[in-house]
């Protein structure tokens, strides 16, 4: 809990201060994941996300801006949960509305994310509401402060029946005057006496302005004590090589160790491959033992495209045991710029069998060689999945079709000299 404390609070300003798109090349359009039962990878869930307008998208790693997703469980033949986000006439986003289905086959709200801006595009507020069925309650409120461009208070508001007048809690940044990084948040609690300090978080930077430490530190009713704290390494080349948590010992004054992430294989966006994370034991003189290894591939786009966990036997080796996760993650074509429109087909699809009951194989033939996008709609227009191929005159490919409802689907292949629409049948 206390590490995605810490990612989140980096990045809030990021967010609160940035509502123009990112333009990260390819926007995430389905994500999928799966689990180890100890002897092979079953799904668990997916996601996809729908986009009405060019100028939107996003990633993992930056803002996602899409106008609706759905999520499948893999026991669901239709979505059983939908978030869906509306937007300001300059792509800012308005809200966030999650829904999950009910008993008889509608759509209950969960909860809302309504946020505001100032003019100079800051979140100003953003208030959060629970759902009942079709109502939506306000619950609370968190109003941003600012000053030089940088996020400086985050305070929050408690809805009381009338008003957001109940004042509970709030946030402090500082920043370097040189740098301009954060260097700490201090929390506190509003009570009948007034605030009351509660936590702290430090942010240390070496002298390339690379994160160096983040300590975590609460308050004991005098002074903010020790608690634990993450430590960054990194190589010439500026990878993050690995990050150590440990935990303040007050009995010896001294830091214990608890885990440690290991990166390697850095692609030329700095993102690992490998990541080998290991614990603590104390026996002895102390030992890091192994405990998870994950591999990941992106494209290239520098966008993660597929992770895989793999536990560590104790007999020496690493092996598959039951939990260990793995997630794929599918992007469609580039957003922001101008598309033009492809009229001609230039080549032949042929997809087999017909109707597909669990398996869909695709064979491509152009007529002359391109890069090209394949993307399979549903009935509604909505899509289901989508990848990218590099430039080529012939492709054969094949891929599941398990998860997919049984029904009418459209296979659309975009490439930048040619376009070909199939219509495909699933009948599990």
């Amino acid at each position: 809990m206390k590490r995605m404390k810490l990612l989140f609070t980096l990045a809030l300003p990021v967010l609160l201060l940035q509502n123009a798109q990112a333009q990260t090349g390819s926007r995430l359009i389905s994500q999928s994941h799966w689990s180890n039962n100890s002897t092979f990878f079953v799904p668990v869930d997916s996601t996809a996300y729908r986009y009405d307008d060019m100028a939107r998208g996003g990633d993992l790693t930056h803002q996602l801006k899409y106008d609706e997703s759905n999520t499948w469980l893999v026991t669901d033949s239709v979505a059983s949960k939908k978030s869906v986000q509306e937007f300001y006439s300059n792509n800012a986003v308005k809200n966030t509305s999650n829904l999950s289905m009910n008993s008889i086959g509608g759509w209950d709200n969960v909860n809302r994310f309504n946020y505001f801006y100032n003019g100079d595009g800051t979140t100003s507020n953003m208030v959060y509401q629970t759902g009942s069925g079709s109502v939506w309650n306000n619950y609370s409120k968190n109003v941003y402060g600012y000053s030089g461009g940088h996020l400086i208070t985050d305070k929050y508001y408690m809805w009381t029946g009338v008003d957001f007048s109940t004042f509970v809690s709030q946030k402090v940044y500082q920043y370097d005057g040189g740098t301009g990084m954060m260097t700490l948040e201090t929390d506190a609690n509003n009570g009948s006496a007034g605030l009351t300090y509660t936590q702290q978080y430090a942010y240390d930077y070496d002298t390339a302005n690379r994160l160096a430490t983040s300590t975590y530190t609460v308050w004991n009713g005098s002074s903010f004590v020790n608690s634990s704290r993450y430590s960054y390494a990194y190589d010439a080349a500026g990878n993050r090589i690995t990050s150590t948590y440990q935990v303040y010992n007050s009995s010896t004054g001294a830091w214990d160790n608890t885990t440690l992430k290991t990166y390697s294989g850095f692609t030329a966006g700095h993102n690992p491959t490998n990541e080998i994370d290991q614990k603590w034991d104390t026996t002895g003189g102390g030992f890091w033992y192994n405990w998870m290894q994950y591999d990941y591939t992106y494209n290239t786009h520098e966008q993660l495209t597929s992770l895989m966990g793999i536990s560590w036997n104790t007999a020496g080796f690493w092996q598959h045991v039951n939990g260990d996760p793995m997630a794929m993650y599918r992007y469609g074509s580039s957003f922001g710029t101008a598309v033009s429109t492809i009229s001609r087909e230039n080549g032949v699809v042929n997809i087999f069998p017909v109707p597909v009951q669990n398996t869909v194989s695709i064979d491509l033939k152009w007529n002359e060689a391109q890069a090209f996008t394949v993307s399979i709609f549903d009935i509604t227009g909505k899509v289901v999945n989508s990848w990218s191929v590099p430039s080529t005159a012939a492709y054969t490919t094949s891929f599941a079709t398990d998860n997919y409802p049984a029904g009418n689907y459209i296979v659309k292949v975009a490439g930048s000299k040619g376009q070909i629409t199939k219509e495909i049948v699933v009948a599990h």
